[in-house]
């Protein structure tokens, strides 16, 4: 039995599955002898690239997919044959479930959702998972007079352009590490100032807990810079405080305080 555990993306078009914690799916059946009788048994063409994580070269497969007692046995999925680096060893998921519109799709496949609502095996046509400005004690830092920003769950920070993000960094007292990263004083938690999104006119607080990345004793900031894009992602930073929920039948985007 395959067991995987997924990165949602609504930047992504087709589902990637390396499966096994630190190997691909054909290394990890190649060791057990399994490979050759696999590709036997699936229908695959063409190959494609993905650039989410750098290049990763795959082939489409059609196979058996059971999300949450959701079954769907024509699901297109991508087997990886090179990844690069060693992302998928030290990442806390195995693969990325695409959930992106129909028309990022390649053209041998449809979306994991859309495939989904087309068999109608979901209830309604919405899934979920668990800007005006950015204020600092009531001061504006970043997006002033208002800029566009997109929720994405294949981002595990909240990223924005590199001036309003080093304004950010100076109001929490982050300071930058020799590879670029942001530290924080993990005994100053408790005095740092709460960063405040302002989306549509509702204010969606981020407490110093919530936009700080605490490991062994280290502390570093979940804000992050893009020096070639004026927009904003909120990432899993935001939406692990607020549940979002995906209504792809009206096109709309729902926000909640998570519990």
């Amino acid at each position: 039995v395959l067991l995987a555990v997924f990165a949602l993306s609504q930047g992504t078009e087709i589902t990637r599955i390396p499966l096994y914690k630190g190997k691909s799916l054909r290394k990890a059946l190649k060791e057990h002898g399994l490979l050759e009788d696999f590709l036997q048994k699936q229908q695959y063409g063409i190959s494609s690239k993905y650039s989410g994580f750098g290049e990763v070269a795959s082939v489409p497969l059609t196979n058996y997919l059971d999300v949450s007692n959701i079954v769907d046995i024509q699901q297109t999925v991508g087997l990886s044959t090179q990844e690069p680096g060693d992302v998928f060893t030290y990442a806390e998921f195995d693969g990325i479930l695409g959930m992106a519109y129909p028309s990022l799709a390649s053209e041998y496949s449809i979306p994991v959702f859309d495939n989904m609502m087309n068999r109608h095996l979901v209830a309604q046509d919405l899934f979920s998972v668990y800007m005006d400005s950015v204020t600092i004690s009531g001061v504006v830092v970043a997006c002033e007079g208002g800029c566009q920003a997109i929720l994405d769950t294949g981002t595990s920070k909240l990223v924005g352009p590199s001036s309003d993000i080093l304004n950010i960094q100076q109001a929490i007292g982050a300071t930058q590490n020799q590879y670029g990263e942001f530290d924080i004083d993990c005994d100053n938690l408790s005095y740092m100032p709460t960063v405040v999104f302002e989306i549509n006119g509702k204010m969606y607080p981020l407490t110093p807990s919530a936009y700080t990345s605490q490991d062994q004793g280290f502390c570093t900031s979940g804000f992050q810079s893009e020096n070639h894009s004026q927009k904003w992602i909120l990432g899993d930073v935001f939406i692990r405080e607020y549940y979002s929920v995906f209504d792809r039948a009206n096109n709309l985007v729902g926000l909640a305080k998570a519990i």
